[in-house]
């Protein structure tokens, strides 16, 4: 990027809907629209990744230049590491040791941070990928155990083993992109973000997609996913206009808003 630009942080309320499948890679997804309900003032220069430490009640997030940044609930800036990657693309919370997993697409690395943002490991992955098109997303899931995702060309949901090596890979084609990660805790299933296609998609490795939600975003936004086990919303970095903003999403159909 050339420029710095403004971030929001969104809360999503969660909605039932039914469940949609999507099995082809270039098709517009259908699913529950959305209505914007809130929306508050960001001060993060070019983040793309999110992840909640709920021990603190604080938040992470990452930039695409080389940084991380703690945050509070309403998008404050509490803390900044420079320097952390080349080009950091993710970022997860372990509750088993309380650190920080953060994923840089320059070279498809995994660096291991402390909370107080010391550099405890990096191990670099046995996956190859074109450039700008790598490492997009990463979490943890109750287990500890993670997971990755490769953007696109191909489109890949990759398992670690507890070495970081590569225990299983498969190959996405139900979206253009795959932008973020997020285990969701109560199914044992995950939520992918496309930015492309401007979606999120509740995810299963042996099911397919169960639920589509549609984001209102433009394309290019490039949107990242924390979902909340304890207060329930799924939280939300998407890029904006200059001045930035949070905000808080309403379901269409379903009326449901934010808890917050």
């Amino acid at each position: 990027m050339t420029r710095a630009l403004w971030w929001r942080l969104i809360w999503l309320g969660w909605a039932a809907i039914s469940c949609h499948q999507l099995d082809s890679v270039a098709q517009t997804p259908e699913g529950e629209a959305l209505t914007l309900l809130y929306h508050q003032p960001l001060e993060v220069k070019e983040p793309s990744g999110l992840t909640l430490d709920p021990e603190r009640k604080t938040l992470w997030a990452v930039g695409d230049n080389s940084d991380v940044y703690q945050l509070d609930l309403r998008g404050g800036v509490l803390a900044r590491f420079r320097g952390v990657g080349a080009d950091l693309e993710g970022i997860a919370f372990s509750p088993k040791d309380s650190t920080l997993w953060v994923a840089d697409e320059a070279d498809n690395s995994l660096i291991q941070l402390s909370r107080s943002g010391q550099r405890l490991a990096r191990h670099q992955l046995a996956l190859r990928s074109e450039d700008n098109k790598g490492l997009e997303g990463i979490c943890l899931d109750g287990q500890s155990r993670i997971f990755v995702l490769n953007e696109k060309k191909p489109g890949l949901f990759i398992a670690l083993a507890p070495d970081l090596s590569i225990e299983r890979r498969l190959t996405l084609t139900f979206a253009r992109d795959y932008s973020d990660l997020a285990f969701e805790a109560q199914g044992g299933n995950f939520w992918v973000l496309s930015d492309q296609d401007q979606a999120l998609f509740l995810w299963s490795p042996e099911q397919g997609v169960l639920r589509t939600f549609l984001l209102p975003f433009s394309n290019g936004s490039m949107p990242s996913a924390c979902p909340d086990r304890r207060w329930r919303p799924v939280r939300f970095l998407g890029r904006s206009r200059p001045e930035g903003s949070g905000a808080g999403m309403r379901s269409r159909r379903s009326g449901a808003n934010l808890v917050a």
